[in-house]
């Protein structure tokens, strides 16, 4: 099950390197990520140069006050990270509300591209019998 969804835009990256994000789930908690522009080559791309490209890496940190969706009290979080149409999995954390990852992940293409849309960050909660619980 879902333990919670957050949507980040990326439309500062068009105007800075670097944006540090602290996102609240839709149900309870909130994910914390750092997310950074590499263009190939050159300086950080303004308008003229949305059609750079690069690459986007987003760090995920941690997440804090997740909701419990076991019978311990706790959940397994894992994230799913998702921008334009391409996904990234986290590392399973067990039995925790206060995961942290530090895990980093990459998608590349031109900037204008990779900002167009917000990327999705859903936590879960890893079951071992059943489906796995969304946490948002």
């Amino acid at each position: 099950d879902s333990l919670g969804v957050a949507s980040v835009s990326l439309l500062d990256l068009r105007k800075t390197r670097e944006k540090v994000v602290e996102a609240e789930l839709s149900t309870k908690g909130s994910v914390s990520l750092l997310v950074t522009w590499t263009a190939h080559g050159e300086t950080p791309p303004v308008d003229p140069a949305l059609m750079k490209r690069g690459r986007i890496h987003v760090q995920l940190k941690s997440a804090a006050g997740l909701k419990a969706a076991d019978l311990n009290g706790k959940s397994d979080p894992y994230a799913v990270l998702t921008l334009c149409g391409k996904q990234h999995k986290s590392a399973t954390v067990s039995k925790t509300l206060t995961p942290t990852w530090n895990e980093t992940f990459e998608w590349e293409g031109t900037l204008g591209d990779l900002t167009s849309e917000s990327l999705r960050v859903e936590v879960f909660d890893k079951d071992r019998i059943t489906r796995d619980d969304s946490l948002g």
